[in-house]
């Protein structure tokens, strides 16, 4: 029988391993620079995804069944020349990263990725204001209208579009709290200052007051 022995120093098993089964960027990274042949076992699609874009992927042997393992165990056992190859090629690709190649590739990755070249339509000075209100706490239209200047159907409007813009209109069918979703993005996208960061909104006046009066209160959002 194994015993679990919890959390050990890898190093001494690295060094005697033949091949290793691993699935964090770290413990491939290290596997490799033990020229250990390095099997990740998924059948999750997306993690099988991650490891065959992964850097590492071409020298990395991903299976999904008891017969792909066991053939390519087979293959390590008899001296394969295709894993030996593997091993080498893995060994110095290890050698060319540190913590800076790491970081510079998990950049490149965040700044192909569809959320990095997703923009936001900007929010003119106006709406920005209207927001404003919102965080003082003033989440009817007549109190933003008062406090503007402006008449309801002008208030009624600016927020349409902020929610258009903050792409939030989905939120005015599944949720009455989309005018406190829209405060809270718009603090993440830094349009509204002088907000502390580490008070939680939810535990806020403005946060309660916006649930409120988006459930139905007098000349709440949804009139």
């Amino acid at each position: 029988m194994g015993e679990v022995k919890g959390f050990v120093d890898p190093i001494p098993y690295l060094k005697k391993a033949k091949v290793v089964f691993a699935g964090g960027y770290l413990s491939i990274l290290e596997a490799f620079a033990y020229q250990c042949a390095v099997v990740a076992a998924q059948k999750n699609p997306l993690k099988k995804d991650y490891y065959l874009l992964s850097p590492f992927a071409p020298w990395l042997t991903v299976v999904d069944t008891p017969e792909d393992l066991t053939r390519f165990l087979k293959l390590v056992q008899d001296k394969s020349a295709k894993v030996q190859y593997t091993v080498e090629k893995a060994l110095a690709w290890a050698k060319t990263q540190n913590w800076q190649a790491v970081a510079k590739q998990y950049e490149s990755l965040y700044q192909a990725s569809p959320i990095m070249n997703h923009k936001i339509e900007e929010l003119s000075p106006r709406e920005i204001d209207v927001l404003n209100q919102v965080k003082e706490g003033r989440t009817a239209y007549s109190e933003v209208a008062s406090d503007l200047s402006i008449s309801l159907d002008t208030v009624k409007r600016h927020f349409e579009n902020i929610y258009a813009k903050l792409e939030l209109k989905s939120e005015l069918v599944k949720s009455g709290n989309v005018m406190i979703k829209a405060l809270i993005k718009a603090i993440r996208l830094g349009y509204i200052k002088d907000f502390e960061p580490s008070i939680k909104v939810e535990e806020t006046p403005i946060y309660k007051k916006a649930i409120t009066a988006s459930s139905g209160g007098k000349d709440s959002e949804e009139r």
